[in-house]
């Protein structure tokens, strides 16, 4: 026979969840018109919570609180998108950027089925970044958005008792999600030969939790 402990930490749960929805969104970031003075930012790469943001995530560059150029997110992953941004004009008066001033972005996306615009940090990687500097300036764009599944276990461990070579015993340990978005789960499984979980997918809410019933089958005495 062998006796073993089923410690909760030592499963492993291959966990997918959509993040991002590929659903078209209206349009977000209304620039001004075209003043005849352009600027190029290039955007070398964008992320969102540590990923490449999605299609459809549109990108708005900001003078303070006036939207001077935007694009949008063509394939996830994309790099180098040119944005043209405009500068004002006093005579005549025609709205944009004023030189010197700093170069802000947002970024709108649906996030967990979520419409959210974010601020994004600007890293220069070519530039100042301030509007007119250079010929060009390139950055790339990272964001959050609050949102993720936090898979937690609550049972902290569970003790089987002798189980004889050949046969089997089951154990049940609770998993909770504490995010504030659902998580899906795909497949379950389990890091040792000596232990098997049986087969679990579906959605799990935010604050709900799940049983999943490991099941422990010793080769050896031990």
């Amino acid at each position: 026979v062998q006796r073993n402990d089923v410690n909760s930490s030592r499963q492993k749960i291959c966990l997918v969840s959509c993040l991002f929805s590929t659903g078209a969104l209206q349009a977000q970031f209304i620039p001004v018109e075209s003043t005849g003075l352009p600027y190029h930012i290039i955007v070398s790469q964008v992320f969102i919570d540590s990923a490449a943001a999605p299609a459809g995530t549109q990108i708005g560059i900001f003078d303070s609180i006036l939207c001077v150029g935007a694009d949008t997110v063509e394939y996830a992953g994309q790099e180098n998108i040119d944005i043209v941004t405009w500068e004002g004009s006093a005579n005549p008066y025609l709205p944009g950027f004023a030189a010197g001033d700093t170069i802000s972005a947002q970024l709108f996306a649906n996030i967990y089925g979520t419409e959210l615009t974010m601020a994004a940090d600007l890293s220069i990687q070519t530039g100042n970044g301030t509007f007119g500097y250079g010929s060009y300036t390139v950055v790339a764009l990272y964001s959050t958005s609050g949102l993720a599944p936090d898979i937690t276990a609550v049972t902290e461990g569970v003790t089987l008792g002798p189980v004889q070579i050949g046969s089997s015993d089951t154990a049940q340990v609770t998993f909770a999600n504490q995010g504030n978005v659902p998580l899906s789960v795909y497949s379950v499984a389990a890091d040792t030969g000596l232990f098997a979980v049986a087969e679990y997918s579906g959605e799990l809410a935010e604050g709900d939790t799940m049983a999943l019933n490991v099941i422990f089958s010793p080769a050896d005495t031990g």
